[in-house]
């Protein structure tokens, strides 16, 4: 059986502060896993067709629960490119929330946009966080002291000695040799 469905959305990307409310729609089958558990719910239900509503019901609330977890962990505009993972993760529970209906769910297509109000509110705020990590890389000029974390995790103070567009270049507190290691490890401190 194919199901048609279609929602709104909403999540809070953390990274950005921004509410978002992203419209999906797409479509699904629905595999019988269990014929007698699956008679029964459609009698209880008073016929096959008055179950569409609720398996749409079910696939649009287990999407909005995996939208809103991925969201959470990864940003709004990775989990909207990360369709396979909306998929994977929403079949699964929708398929647990129908398991007692002796059903499955395998999503076969599925969109997710953003309007273009939030497009531009996206767009800003990621320019400004940008600005803000060009800035923040801008103080880390050659005399800066800084904390370097080296290869093992261990944290020592060093001074930066040049920027190689990919690495600074540091000299260890106590003149002792120097070493190439990548923005991430070094930090003002």
């Amino acid at each position: 059986m194919q199901i048609r469905f279609g929602s709104s959305l909403a999540a809070v990307d953390p990274a950005l502060g921004l509410s978002v409310a992203p419209r999906c729609f797409g479509e699904a089958e629905v595999q019988i896993t269990d014929a007698n558990a699956w008679h029964a719910a459609v009698a209880q239900m008073g016929g096959e067709e008055a179950t569409s509503p609720a398996i749409q019901q079910a696939i649009t609330k287990a999407l909005a629960a995996v939208f809103g977890e991925l969201v959470g962990a990864n940003g709004v505009m990775k989990t909207i490119s990360d369709t396979p993972a909306l998929i994977q993760r929403t079949n699964e529970g929708a398929s647990r929330a129908l398991a007692s209906w002796g059903v499955a769910v395998s999503i076969g297509s599925l969109n997710v946009n953003l309007g273009d109000e939030d497009m531009n509110h996206i767009r800003r705020l990621s320019a400004e966080a940008a600005a803000k990590k060009r800035a923040a890389h801008a103080q880390l000029s050659p005399g800066t002291h800084v904390i370097a974390r080296w290869t093992d995790g261990r944290e020592f103070g060093a001074t930066i000695r040049g920027w190689n567009g990919t690495y600074y270049e540091i000299v260890w507190d106590g003149g002792t040799a120097s070493a190439f290691l990548p923005k991430e490890s070094v930090r003002i401190g």
